[in-house]
């Protein structure tokens, strides 16, 4: 899994919750966009992908969420290079096939985005990727 929204994971509880760090920088030039700020949809995307560190860790790497709905979204500042983002996302429900999420995006103490529900469905990853290469990441991602 090779996601590049997240730059840390700041805490996670297994199957319940996670917050991670995002540093907005020039450095990821195909983020910013030319009003010098990055997309918003962006914004969004970076509590997809908390949320989907958080289920393959919480899973032992065994699944991987895709987006099946997303519901109740609002995107309120923009994020410009030099800005560090909060990412929090809480697991609201799961089975063996699905997880409903939600989620915010602050940048210090204000309020980016918020997302009031998404259903993610959750697929094996056997074949999708490299079991060494994701623990090196997770490793990466929540060190201290």
């Amino acid at each position: 899994m090779r996601f590049h929204l997240i730059d840390k994971l700041l805490s996670f509880t297994e199957w319940k919750e996670a917050s991670a760090l995002k540093n907005v920088t020039y450095g990821n030039s195909e983020f910013i966009n030319e009003n010098h700020y990055m997309d918003d949809t962006l914004l969004l995307e970076s509590i997809f992908q908390c949320a989907a560190w958080l289920i393959v860790i919480s899973s032992g790497q065994t699944l991987r969420p895709t987006i099946v709905t997303a519901e109740g979204y609002q995107i309120y500042e923009h994020a410009s290079p030099g800005e560090q983002l909060k990412i929090n996302i809480t697991i609201e429900d799961y089975n063996a096939e699905y997880a409903t999420i939600r989620g915010e995006v602050y940048k210090k103490d204000k309020l980016c985005v918020t997302l009031k529900n998404a259903i993610l469905k959750l697929v094996d990853t056997s074949e999708l990727e490299d079991p060494e290469i994701t623990k090196k990441y997770i490793k990466y991602l929540t060190q201290k």
